[in-house]
């Protein structure tokens, strides 16, 4: 076996969807992993399944999306676990759901925090913890609703759009030397939990992943994006990606 230290990544959002998608897909490819998220028994089973299936290197820390303390922490262990190079943003939610009117107002500072800023200070965190790392990145987990409207869910499309804003800004600054590659990956609608925890109640009201297109994405082929970002050489700055689910297929 390779006594080289193996590439670290660092995944929010690591217990369902495209997190775990992420954390199955780079696990397989030999990747030492730190996930991060809000619900303990999930991320066992996550950790336990991928150990199992790659004998990969896990650590897991249970860590709500706006504690920053936490984050910070969680990337001090991931530095300390191998060759640290890439964090993976994908966590998110979009518990506010209905138009102007009917949406509950209550619900829109958690979506604006735990999709806009609290995200924001995680990029920042990540930039500083990966600065002058070889083969370093970044990859923002975002929405097709970066660019386009949301019907029924406008405070979570302003989130995404606020996000893009963001990046579109710092990628304009003059970047100290070593700066990571940073890219936001826009995926349209996904086969994952978040049309069932909209609302966060239970029946959800939003509706179901079938009624909003008859051809979803699945977690897997975004993972893959997200694994073929770290293919670009060093260098090369892949500064958005937008992937949608081909018709007819």
């Amino acid at each position: 076996m390779s006594t080289l230290s193996p590439p670290v990544a660092l995944i929010t959002g690591a217990t369902s969807g495209i997190g775990a998608a992420t954390a199955e897909v780079l696990a397989s490819a030999g990747w030492a992993l730190v996930l991060l998220g809000r619900r303990r028994d999930r991320l066992e089973d996550v950790s336990q399944s991928l150990v199992a299936s790659h004998n990969a290197v896990i650590e897991t820390c249970m860590v709500e999306q706006s504690d920053q303390v936490a984050f910070s922490a969680s990337l001090e262990r991931a530095a300390k676990l191998g060759t640290f190079r890439l964090v993976v943003l994908a966590a998110g939610h979009g518990r506010a759901y209905g138009d102007l009117l009917n949406s509950d107002p209550t619900l829109w500072p958690a979506v604006i925090n735990d999709n806009l800023l609290a995200t924001v200070q995680q990029v920042r965190s990540s930039v500083e913890a990966l600065i002058a790392k070889e083969k370093a990145r970044i990859v923002v987990v975002g929405s097709v609703h970066s660019t386009a409207p949301a019907p029924s869910q406008a405070i979570y499309a302003a989130a995404k759009h606020g996000l893009r804003g963001f990046l579109d800004s710092v990628r304009a600054e003059s970047s100290p030397a070593g700066f990571p590659g940073i890219t936001l990956l826009d995926p349209g609608a996904t086969n994952t939990e978040f049309a069932d925890v909209a609302n966060g109640i239970s029946p959800p009201r939003v509706h179901s992943l079938d009624e909003w297109t008859n051809r979803p994405l699945t977690p897997d082929q975004v993972a893959a994006a997200v694994a073929w970002i770290t293919t670009v050489p060093d260098g090369v700055d892949v500064p958005s990606l937008t992937i949608i689910a081909q018709n007819g297929r």
